[in-house]
């Protein structure tokens, strides 16, 4: 038995390991934000982190697993999915053992031992658990710890010794360190054994040691996570209230719908092929019957394990988006554990059949039967390798799922020398999978959305070089060649067909044409200038949006972030006293620029939009700008002495039509 157990681990860790350098191709920016995490762990304040208040809250298994492999290896971009593909591998020998101790006191060893195997081998080619194994996301430890959490109760309880108990308490603490859903499997068992108790006669005086322990353990081993949240409540709540459903009921429908069902599987490109349910045929009938035999049985080990999948659908059922594979990926174990009991259902009643009708076919039909299912468990992994590796594989939605692009991005800009410098528009340089990429080091490259503005140095000491993400902007390649037009294109990247990004690069000493339409000179406190601006046009409606791009250079380094207003400014309205009738204030680039960026002699040619009011009545209006500090003063205007003159200066005059 214990040979095949072997076999089918191997299977499964060839079905989670098979190209994972490959595919999924790219790094996500979840797979490459757990990786950062880990690379920080060693500075965090404060050490050791039991939960991690970043974003909407990580838990720290995932992160501080990665830490260990990469303390071995350094860091490396498959850090996190060799994590969680070892994880997969070993849930499912693991699975094997759980249901041989949930089940050998209602059905024997030997069977218990014969569901264990046809578990883990469900378990094994189940497309399902096959996918978010290969993802190198903390979603995969759920599965893993309630496993090993559920068999060392079950095993504590059998044995009643006080090591079995602490194990297991100390497993079932370490389960709510993995994934937020985790938490459904404590109330799980509380429920389940709680219920045991109060009406199970005997249940309570026998077992209430081994309970007391556990729990004590469990809370001990939680101790800390605690009272993170005792320090910090909003934490347990944040994710939660976002993603939270307000229909439950029709929640059910559409996981019950997305177990069978072609095209009602979940759509999330990342984490399945799309609209693909979760079970195929084979695996439905099997399910179908699992669910049936625990109906029928009604045993406690049969109904632990319906209890099982019922309370870990919960979190797919009450939240958004439903069904959702990552919030419901701890029922995986028992869903796998069904579909075993069905496959040991067909067997136990052809063997019933035949020992009351043909007795003397009994052993041959035993091997038929194994055979049969062989042949049914085989079908099912050749179709879960079919629709993985060479359907979900090959299909173009991978490039935008798991951010190809920006990994292809991130290795070109680590073969460039240090010191060119490199802009990109217009993602953010912090973006995860670009932040792992340069070793943390996100500070090594600028960004802005070139979308609403354009940003390079007045000239180049040095080669310099922008990566424009053409799918998103569309406006900064054709101004870089305007303004630098001897730099060129030295490389592309591509999505399929269509051109993804590109690399236009300066070489040294080129000087930018600004081609600005209207010149000025004012000095912003001797730290920014306005070199200029492009007309918007003369006549606009109440209502309208005026265009406007202003052509700032900055005159030192700054550490400060100033934020840009952009006033339409006009004779005050005797009835309201008002006097301005649209304003865009805003940090610069649309908030993706801050001045504390700027390097010295750098130009951000940066567009504006000012909504006029729509009461605003007729007239001439004035357009002003400056800069000031959020809830600090303002930048003075200064003049050729260096003498501050204003807090702001009229660029241009608009003319409001009556409507």
């Amino acid at each position: 038995m214990y040979v095949v157990l072997l076999i089918i681990t191997m299977l499964a860790a060839g079905l989670r390991f098979y190209h994972i350098d490959r595919l999924p191709p790219g790094l996500h920016y979840d797979e490459a934000f757990n990786n950062l995490l880990a690379l920080r762990l060693p500075q965090w304040k404060p050490f050791p982190p039991f939960f991690f208040d970043v974003e909407f809250g990580r838990c720290v298994m995932h992160p501080y697993l990665i830490a260990l492999l990469f303390q071995a290896t350094g860091p490396i971009l498959l850090g996190g999915r060799l994590v969680s593909a070892l994880a997969g591998a070993l849930t499912v020998p693991l699975l094997f053992f759980a249901v041989r101790e949930i089940f050998r006191r209602d059905i024997g060893e030997q069977k218990a031992m014969s569901l264990g195997i046809a578990s883990a081998l469900s378990l094994t080619v189940l497309y399902w658990h096959v996918h978010l194994s290969r993802i190198g996301m903390e979603l995969v430890l759920s599965p893993l710890f309630i496993v090993l959490a559920c068999g060392a109760t079950w095993r504590a309880l059998r044995r009643r010794r006080f090591w079995d108990a602490a194990i297991a308490g100390i497993l079932l603490g370490l389960l709510l360190y993995t994934y937020p859903i985790a938490i459904f499997a404590p109330v799980l068992l509380g429920l389940f054994f709680g219920y045991r108790a109060v009406f199970e006669h005997g249940f309570l005086k026998a077992n209430w040691r081994t309970l007391t322990i556990i729990t004590c353990v469990a809370l001990l081993t939680l101790a800390p996570l605690i009272h993170f949240f005792v320090a910090h409540p909003h934490w347990l709540t944040v994710r939660s209230s976002q993603i939270a459903s307000d229909n439950p009921l029709q929640g059910i429908g559409k996981v019950v719908k997305g177990f069978f069902i072609q095209g009602a599987g979940d759509t999330n490109h990342r984490q399945n092929l799309p609209g693909r349910p979760v079970l195929d045929h084979i695996q439905a009938v099997l399910f179908i019957l699992g669910l049936g035999a625990c109906v029928v049985r009604r045993r406690s080990s049969h109904l632990f394990l319906l209890c099982w999948l019922a309370m870990m659908l919960l979190p797919s059922v009450l939240t958004e988006h439903p069904p959702h594979s990552r919030r419901m990926s701890g029922a995986a174990p028992a869903v796998a554990a069904l579909i075993g009991l069905g496959a040991m259902t067909i067997y136990e009643s052809g063997i019933s059949l035949t020992r009351h009708w043909f007795p003397r076919a009994r052993r041959a039909v035993s091997i038929g039967l194994v055979l049969l299912l062989i042949l049914a468990f085989t079908s099912i992994g050749a179709h879960t390798a079919h629709d993985y590796f060479l359907v979900w594989g090959q299909s173009e939605g991978l490039f935008i799922a798991f951010d190809v692009g920006l990994r292809q991005i991130g290795e070109y800009i680590t073969t460039l020398s240090p010191e060119e410098p490199v802009y990109i528009s217009p993602i953010y340089r912090s973006y995860p999978t670009l932040a792992f990429l340069l070793n943390d080091k996100p500070d090594r490259i600028q960004s802005y959305n070139g979308r609403r503005c354009l940003v390079y140095p007045a000239a180049t000491d040095v080669t310099t070089t922008h990566i424009i993400i053409l799918l998103d902007d569309q406006e900064s390649l054709p101004a870089l060649k305007a303004a630098f037009p001897e730099g060129q294109v030295v490389q592309k990247w591509y999505m399929g067909d269509t051109l993804y990004a590109a690399a236009y690069r300066t070489p040294a000493g080129s000087s930018a044409q600004i081609g600005l339409t209207h010149e000025l000179e004012t000095n912003f406190g001797g730290k920014i200038r306005l070199l200029g601006y492009d007309e918007p046009a003369d006549t606009f409606v109440p209502g309208d949006t005026i265009p406007l791009r202003l052509y700032w250079q900055a005159k030192s380094d700054m550490a400060e972030r100033y934020k840009v207003f952009v006033h339409l400014w006009g004779a005050s309205d005797s009835s309201e006293g008002k006097s301005i009738w649209g304003q865009e204030d805003v940090r610069p680039c649309d908030n993706s620029y801050d001045t504390s960026w700027w390097a010295e002699g750098e130009i951000v040619a940066d567009g504006h939009r000012i909504p006029i009011d729509p009461e605003t009545p007729p007239g001439e209006y004035q357009i002003l700008v400056g800069f000031y500090l959020e809830n600090g003063p303002r930048l003075p205007v200064l003049d050729a002495a260096g003498q501050s003159i204003d807090d702001h200066v009229a660029v241009t005059t608009v003319h409001i039509a009556a409507p």
